[in-house]
């Protein structure tokens, strides 16, 4: 009688220090619904691609800008070269309209795309021409 009274509360406390220790999951690390947290984690984590086909001369440094000002570096491309950047997929979440931004290396002014919107998995292909004024951009 004596053994069966120190097993049952031995017992229930290993149990209440294992339960206590488990790790509570939600939302798809659990197998379920993904959470708000998650989603915005995910998104956080995604880029869009933005191929940049340098035309000119002159290296460029490119940024995009988000509606309210705001202005990421993406990196620099190399004169007569292409390069594959991207930016955070949350810079295009709610469909804002973005700009990309050009600043050739060495000279005073920027050189601005026409404002696009994008989604998650669609990529952009700038293409700078020597005259930049005839530069083009499409979103695939």
């Amino acid at each position: 009688m004596r053994r069966r009274s120190i097993l049952r509360p031995a017992a229930t406390a290993a149990l209440a220090i294992t339960a206590a220790c488990a790790r509570h999951r939600t939302g798809a690390a659990a197998g379920g619904t993904p959470s708000a947290a998650d989603s915005a984690r995910a998104l956080a984590t995604r880029t869009i691609d933005v191929l940049i086909e340098n035309h000119n001369f002159n290296d460029v440094d490119i940024g995009v800008q988000t509606a309210g000002g705001q202005v990421q570096r993406m990196g620099t491309v190399a004169g007569n070269a292409k390069k594959q950047l991207g930016f955070r997929a949350s810079y295009a979440a709610a469909s804002q309209s973005l700009q990309l931004v050009a600043h050739l290396v060495g000279a005073r002014d920027n050189f601005y795309s026409e404002r696009f919107t994008v989604q998650a998995g669609q990529r952009v292909v700038w293409s700078l021409e020597n005259g930049l004024t005839r530069s083009t951009i499409a979103i695939y």
